[in-house]
């Protein structure tokens, strides 16, 4: 029995090989997408498998706000929430003040990492969503990162002792390349956020930080990983080679402690 599958694999294979590439590349595509390795539907698409998960939100932070699309969905399901946005961008910021003047959101205009320093934000022009702590190689795309604002880093657990001290809902991490930094710089104060969102691409190779660094970070410190998909949030069990993917991923942390409260 066991010969039989073997030679009917083979022969599958076979088969599927002999198929035009276009129609294997897109097959690839779709089946990879489904399991939400290249999702980038929309902010929305995406917090939506956030809803699945979480069912209020009280505290939020939004780590990378650039214009608060993102923050805009949180307001829109949980009007009464409390936000604090960190957006190191000059022109994202002054954005973002106006935007949430009379709102409960309170904005820093710093970034995020593992240690307090001054350092700089490179970007293909001021304002741009890909502005990045790392100067990436994007010419192949024709992106040049030719922009530089001097810039404040803080870390997250000095941050959280002086502002929020309570327990964090739900936070979103999308800074380019920088999310493992980040995470590091919450230090004992992660163990009082219940879900985190953080995202994982091509930036991940520019700061050569691999999937297999936050499975390890996140397992140590007792949380779930999903990873987002248009179907939902799909959990990982186990780590392997085959996560390892550049292309569009999103994945959610949940907290360990808080996931049989919610």
């Amino acid at each position: 029995m066991k010969i039989f599958k073997l030679i009917l694999k083979q022969k599958i294979i076979k088969i599927i090989s002999l198929l035009p590439d276009k129609i294997l590349e897109k097959s690839e595509k779709a089946i990879m997408i489904s399991r939400g390795k290249g999702f980038n539907f929309s902010n929305y698409e995406i917090f939506k498998n956030v809803l699945s998960l979480l069912k209020n939100i009280k505290t939020f932070v939004d780590i990378g706000a650039h214009d608060g699309l993102y923050t805009d969905f949180i307001l829109k399901e949980f009007p009464n929430s409390k936000g604090f946005l960190f957006e190191p961008d000059k022109i994202n910021f002054n954005l973002l003040k106006k935007k949430y003047k009379k709102k409960n959101i309170i904005i820093s205009n710093y970034a995020l990492s593992n240690r307090k320093q001054i350092t700089y934000l490179y970007s293909n022009k001021i304002g741009s969503p890909l502005g990045s702590l790392y100067k990436r190689k994007l010419e192949h795309i024709n992106i040049r990162f030719n922009k530089i604002q001097k810039i404040k880093t803080f870390k997250m657990i000095d941050y959280y002792k002086k502002k929020i001290n309570s327990v964090v809902d739900f936070c979103k991490i999308d800074i380019e390349g920088n999310e493992l930094n980040c995470l590091i710089g919450f230090e004992k104060s992660l163990k009082l956020f219940r879900y985190i969102q953080f995202e994982f691409n091509g930036c991940n190779i520019d700061s050569k930080t691999f999937f297999k660094d936050f499975w390890y970070f996140f397992k140590k410190q007792k949380f779930n990983i999903y990873r987002m998909s248009p179907y939902g949030p799909r959990l990982i069990k186990n780590y392997s080679d085959e996560e390892e993917f550049f292309g569009m991923n999103n994945f959610i942390a949940e907290n360990k402690r808080y996931s049989n409260t919610l």
